[in-house]
């Protein structure tokens, strides 16, 4: 994806958007990294790291990659946005959850971006409403209770029907 910002000047930036992504095991994710530089000679060359720190801060290098962009005909001197995002295949477990960042380094300058947090799961949403067994246990318990009050009284009448008649 290429994207042409029509401002002029020197300045370099590394952006990773968006700050969170949630993935699944053994499902692929991409690491954004877009990288701003005017179209000069001096800034058209550079290289791109990207690693993760884990939860215990220990830094893991993933990838690496140096590139050459051409300066289209037109766009010198102008500032360019370009994407190198980086896939991560499959993740294995849940201990690859962490922060992941590009860093960029031109001949003078080191840029990193601000990273992105990525939670990996072992399962996706489960849903654990029990209404539809809550409400089955309350009417059937509901039930038993209606039947056994209505037996009783009708015990205790018979009972006292009984009683009546050996007093006469």
């Amino acid at each position: 994806m290429l994207t042409v910002i029509t401002l002029t000047g020197g300045n370099v930036d590394v952006q990773q958007k968006p700050p969170i992504q949630v993935a699944l095991l053994k499902e692929e994710i991409s690491i954004p990294c877009k990288v701003i530089f005017p179209y000069t000679p001096k800034y058209t060359k550079f290289s791109i790291s990207y690693y993760w720190i884990n939860s215990l801060d220990q830094k893991t290098f993933i990838y690496s990659r140096v590139e050459n962009v051409a300066i289209p005909s037109g766009e010198e001197n102008k500032t360019a946005a370009l994407s190198y995002d980086y896939r991560i295949m499959p993740l294995e477990n849940t201990s690859s959850t962490g922060t992941y960042y590009c860093e960029v380094k031109w001949n003078d300058i080191q840029k990193m971006g601000k990273g992105v947090f990525v939670l990996i799961r072992g399962t996706g949403y489960i849903n654990t409403s029990y209404s539809w067994e809550i409400l089955v246990t309350l009417t059937v318990l509901l039930a038993v209770l209606s039947i056994t009050a209505t037996a009783l009284l009708l015990w205790k009448r018979k009972a006292s029907n009984n009683q009546i008649q050996s007093n006469t």
